[in-house]
């Protein structure tokens, strides 16, 4: 073979871009960035029950990767409006922390607790990293990660309850609250897998949803449950799928086996659970706190007498820790709005729902009808928020690592299935060495 011909034969067409770059030995055995994009996602949205707080240092070093790649030209910021209004939305529940601190500032208590929102200034630029992979491999890599991860998270589970002391699972995430978040997400995207493919593949997909919801049960953890319920409506209210009812009564009885087995391996744990929540409620009705739900009772009512005391700027983000760890032994107020008035107040209630009301409104005011990987987008987006809330309700939403990371990044994901779209940087270097090479 002549020398124009082995050089012919030595090009492909990169993933990414689309372009013909030429290949080399070395190149050929480096993912691209594309592809590090695609199992990033995967692993991220997936396997967090499996990785714990592996998937929150795995954002932060996409953060810093993002900021080298923007350096180097090989990603492009992000011009749409839109996308960097929900950028600002996330910045600003940093700067309600800022702004609170800087009028409680208790030295390092305060900006330790200030730096833990950090990742929150990340959106924009890993969102400019996600730009270089097509929306609908996104979406089918995060698909195949929950998939996947499903599995893997009631394997790690199963084994956790069967070999260890526990009663309630932890999961490698080390907290029942904390993994029943993963698994409802997860739980989540496994039922959207299912509403968006048939046959084998919509199977595989409601097993592994089934897997999901068992991990769930397994937690223990009450108000994450009735996601159970709600999981399965979302897709169904917002993709709509076309259902072939007799199959579906076939699938049902042919489900109701797994279904049983389920039942049977979360009965423990349902049962001590239910009866607990039982026995609050009796003890509360008889004036007695010390139990689960009473405890919640008079941390709410403590809580609110300390917003009653800065309701405008808050008590500082330090503060917040220091008096629930020292008055009931806890790290928050188990409720997401009375943590956000007592650490910043009416600023720090209004940033944290921006984090929900501006990608929701960017997501619905963008969405075509007809654009099937847009309406898993907000399938998505409902069903992180959805997951979200119910552990904020009585629990804690966000300030968690792994919470925080999830949650960034799962917006990033709904928000560019619905509005993103493939942008490659044109620069002389990136023409000839590869747009995607990593």
């Amino acid at each position: 073979m002549n020398d124009e011909g082995a050089a012919a034969s030595a090009e492909r067409v990169d993933e990414s871009g689309g372009r013909h770059v030429p290949s080399t030995r070395l190149l050929d055995r480096r993912p691209t960035l594309n592809q590090m994009n695609l199992l990033f996602s995967g692993v991220m949205l997936g396997w967090a029950g499996v990785f714990g707080s592996g998937v929150s240092v795995l954002f932060s070093g996409a953060i810093l990767l993002a900021f080298l790649r923007l350096y180097q030209r090989k990603i492009v910021f992000p011009s749409d409006r839109a996308i960097l209004a929900v950028a600002l939305a996330f910045a600003f529940y940093l700067a309600a922390d800022v702004i609170s601190g800087l009028f409680h500032n208790d030295g390092m208590v305060t900006w330790r607790q200030v730096a833990k929102d950090i990742p929150f200034l990340g959106f924009a630029f890993v969102y400019a990293r996600l730009c270089l992979s097509r929306r609908e491999d996104v979406l089918d890599a995060v698909e195949r990660g929950a998939i996947s991860g499903a599995f893997a998270t009631l394997l790690v589970t199963g084994a956790e309850l069967t070999f260890t002391a526990h009663d309630r699972a932890e999961g490698l995430a080390g907290n029942p609250g904390v993994l029943a978040v993963i698994s409802s997400l997860v739980y989540g995207i496994c039922l959207l897998a299912a509403a968006r493919h048939e046959k084998r593949k919509r199977w595989v997909a409601l097993l592994s949803a089934l897997a999901a919801a068992t991990a769930l049960l397994f937690t223990g953890m009450r108000a994450l449950w009735p996601f159970l319920l709600i999981g399965p409506a979302i897709p169904l209210l917002v993709l709509r799928p076309k259902l072939h009812w007799p199959a579906v009564a076939r699938g049902a009885l042919v489900a109701a086996i797994p279904v049983i087995a389920v039942g049977y391996l979360a009965y423990d744990v349902v049962e001590t659970r239910v009866n607990a929540l039982v026995q609050s409620v009796e003890k509360i009705e008889a004036g007695k706190h010390d139990v689960s739900l009473g405890r919640r009772v008079v941390i709410w009512k403590h809580g609110l007498e300390k917003a009653e005391e800065n309701p405008i700027i808050g008590s500082g983000p330090g503060s917040i820790q220091e008096d629930s760890a020292e008055v009931f032994g806890v790290s928050h107020y188990h409720n997401f709005l009375l943590n956000a008035l007592v650490k910043s107040g009416v600023p720090g209630v209004l940033a944290i729902l921006g984090l929900f009301i501006v990608p929701l409104v960017v997501v619905v005011r963008r969405l075509r009808p007809a654009d099937e990987t847009g309406l898993a987008g907000l399938s998505l987006l409902l069903t992180l928020q959805i997951t979200f809330l119910l552990s904020g309700s009585v629990g804690i939403m966000l300030g968690h690592d792994i919470h925080d990371a999830l949650f960034i990044y799962g917006t990033i994901v709904a928000c560019f299935l619905v509005a993103g779209k493939q942008t490659l940087p044109t620069t002389p270097t990136l023409s000839h060495a590869g747009t995607a090479s990593s």
